[in-house]
């Protein structure tokens, strides 16, 4: 259940709408000056829980990563296509890590909950998130000299 990232965005005051979205957009996280920060999620998504609290915890991932960062851009350059890369993969490995968190995975894998599959519904996601998470424990693994 996604209850854990409404109390989240309502203890930071953030306001949550829903709105007709034309795809491929599905939420989008907006802060100004003028206003409390705003997530609009796309009709379509919220009743398919695993893949909207995947879009929820990344929206929320903006507002701990990037606050004030706008994203949407008509044009891009190479720097601003990399940066904007840098933004969406702060706010996704913030999502991965709140809702897969290290310690649970590993309580998950001694319980016999290994395959992505399985681990998808054990922390209700999707199956991208958890190979995501998979990623991150790589690229940490790499800087690291710590074993997993």
């Amino acid at each position: 259940m996604s209850l854990d990232l409404f109390n989240i965005a309502n203890q930071e005051g953030i306001e949550i709408w829903y709105k007709e979205l034309d795809p491929p957009l599905e939420a989008i996280y907006l802060n100004s000056l003028n206003r409390p920060p705003l997530i609009v999620f796309a009709n379509r998504i919220v009743h398919n829980d695993p893949y909207f609290r995947c879009i929820f915890a990344e929206e929320l991932g903006h507002h701990f990563t990037s606050c004030g960062i706008a994203v949407c851009h008509q044009r891009l350059n190479n720097r601003k296509a990399i940066e904007i890369g840098r933004i969406e993969f702060r706010a996704m490995r913030w999502a991965a890590e709140f809702l897969i968190p290290f310690k649970k995975l590993i309580r998950a894998y001694s319980k016999g909950i290994t395959t992505f599959h399985e681990l998808a519904d054990y922390f209700q996601v999707t199956e991208e998130m958890v190979q995501f998470r998979f990623k991150l424990l790589n690229i940490r693994r790499m800087g690291s000299t710590d074993v997993l």
